[in-house]
């Protein structure tokens, strides 16, 4: 009776277990079949762990590596959308376009959106378009503009590299540096490199690099030596402007010490377009000192003899006078020296020199003395005999065998030939004897009266060489009524081998004993005659017979006899 009932009691159970199952499956089926939209399966989130490479240019693939890839749907790089190369769990890759721009790269999917930490880079060739300014100094801030200038690396001027200040997309600013020279401005990228189309000049910074003098009075000259001084538009001693004086060039510049400064130093203030600069040292501004004349040299001279006068205030000379004739300050005067040539219109004698500027005059004490001019070269130089004068020598002959030729009778100090005579002596003992004379006085030219100043300059030589106790006997004499006329002589003594210039002052000239005592401007006589020692002819020649004046010698001064 147990058993019967209890298997009836499990028949009921496993009845009713059945329609559970049934109700509960019916009651899903209703649930589902109630819904209005499809449920789709939970899908995760891409995530993105790294990205390679980093940067690149347009066509470069990029390889994005993470987790839950499979489902991406978009990629976007710097917010712009790229297409899907291909793709897997782990993966994706996408190429750069021309669309693209640097920034995050952003991986879409159903579960969500994985942004990368760092920013692809996007690699273009950076583009110039202007710079500004145009030229520059040292310290000058110089702004490039143009496109894809975020990623440059470089940027230089002139072939050298300067530090980038700051930069955008747009925009580049560089400061100069003392290295910088004249030339186009360059920047790269990895992306490539951008040459301006013109060059930035370089302009060397305005500087002083020395002035003299040190110091002066007020309207005393100034040199300043520097670099950039073409540039300069004021130059200030202290707080007062000097105006810069012509012949300026870029490395000097002279101003004077300007009016209504104070005694004692200041600085020199150089400006231009791009500031201003101050000399290290000062310059002492002195109190003026009186015009004076201490002494001056030479205390004589003819008329053009340059004369160095020393004193003080020198450089506040507006005028030199010598007596009442006013001459020219030459170039290169100081405060304590000036040079000046005697002027032209001055009498021979004594004359005071005087020096005037703004404050007055003062006078030398002592007298310059204006000489008479020693004679020019061309008034030295006997040049030609006088058209009266008989070229043709007389040739007069003693019972000595001889003869003289006259091979060239004019006289011309620029013709090596301008007067040759040959002397022939024959059989030892013999001498020839020419004269040239004439009855008008003075045709020879002779304007010195001094007869130490007056020489005979001739060239002696022999065809055969000379021998001991050889002389040629030279005759000076003027027509004073008598059949020979008044004439002294000088004994040359011949000890030389070759052709050889002496000069003989007329002072050395004698008769019978007598210095010449004749007028030599009167001179209208000259005689030659040789004597030697040898058997047979020998020829004595005599060239180039010129007689100077003024104490001008052209050979070597014989002894006196």
């Amino acid at each position: 009776m147990l058993k019967s009932n209890f298997m009836n009691t499990k028949k009921s159970i496993l009845r009713m277990s059945k329609y559970l199952s049934m109700a509960l499956l019916a009651a899903v089926l209703l649930m589902v079949s109630c819904s209005e939209d499809d449920v789709e399966p939970t899908v995760p989130a891409p995530m993105i762990n790294q990205f390679s490479p980093t940067s690149g240019l347009v066509g470069t693939v990029v390889t994005i590596t993470g987790s839950n890839m499979g489902s991406a749907k978009e990629v976007r790089i710097g917010g712009i959308a790229v297409p899907i190369d291909c793709w897997a769990e782990t993966s994706l890759k996408v190429t750069i376009d021309n669309n693209v721009m640097t920034g995050k790269i952003e991986v879409i999917g159903p579960g969500g959106t994985a942004t990368s930490e760092k920013d692809f880079i996007l690699l273009k060739a950076p583009v110039i378009t202007s710079f500004t300014p145009d030229k520059g100094t040292v310290d000058t801030e110089v702004t490039i503009t143009g496109k894809n200038l975020g990623n440059v690396t470089e940027v230089s001027i002139g072939g050298v590299k300067l530090v980038i200040d700051s930069q955008t997309e747009t925009e580049i600013k560089v400061t100069l540096t003392g290295e910088v020279v004249t030339g186009k401005i360059v920047v790269v990228s990895p992306g490539g490199s951008a040459t301006s189309e013109t060059e930035f000049v370089f302009e060397a910074p305005l500087s002083i690099t020395s002035f003299s003098p040190g110091s002066g009075i007020i309207g005393a000259e100034v040199t300043i030596k520097g670099t950039a001084l073409l540039s300069v538009t004021e130059v200030l001693f202290g707080d007062i402007a000097a105006t810069i004086k012509g012949g300026a060039t870029d490395t000097e510049l002279k101003v004077d010490v300007p009016e209504g400064l104070a005694l004692g130093d200041v600085k020199i203030k150089l400006t231009n377009a791009y500031g201003t600069v101050e000399s290290e040292n000062s310059f002492t501004v002195e109190e003026k000192t009186p015009l004076t004349i201490t002494s001056f040299s030479p205390t004589s001279g003819d008329i053009g003899t340059e004369v160095t006068i020393n004193g003080t205030a020198l450089l506040s000379v507006t005028e030199v006078k010598f007596g009442d004739i006013a001459t020219t300050i030459n170039s290169g005067a100081t405060d304590t020296e000036i040079k000046v040539n005697v002027p032209e219109g001055l009498a021979y004698g004594d004359v005071k020199i005087t020096l005037t500027n703004e404050n007055g005059s003062v006078e030398s004490e002592t007298n310059f003395t204006v000489e008479e001019p020693a004679p020019s070269f061309e008034d030295i130089v006997i040049a030609t005999f006088e058209e009266d004068f008989d070229p043709e020598f007389e040739r007069r002959n003693w019972f000595w065998q001889g003869d003289m030729e006259i091979l060239e009778a004019q006289v011309d100090p620029t013709n090596d030939d301008n007067m040759l005579l040959r002397l022939k002596a024959n059989n030892g003992s013999a001498g020839a004897f020419g004269a040239g004379d004439t009855t008008q006085e003075g045709v020879i030219g002779v304007k010195d009266s001094n007869i130490e100043n007056v020489y005979i300059n001739v060239d002696v030589w022999a065809e055969d060489g000379f021998t001991e106790d050889s002389q040629v006997k030279i005759y000076l004499g003027t027509d004073d009524g008598s059949e020979w006329g008044w004439y002294a002589n000088y004994f040359l003594d011949i000890n030389w081998t070759g052709k050889k210039t002496i000069s003989i002052p007329v002072s050395y000239f004698k008769k019978d004993g007598v210095v010449y005592e004749q007028d030599i401007t009167k001179l209208d006589v000259l005689g030659f005659e040789a004597s030697i020692p040898v058997s047979g002819i020998t020829s004595v020649y005599i060239d180039n017979l010129i007689i100077t004046q003024g104490g001008k010698k052209l050979g070597e001064v014989v002894p006196e006899k």
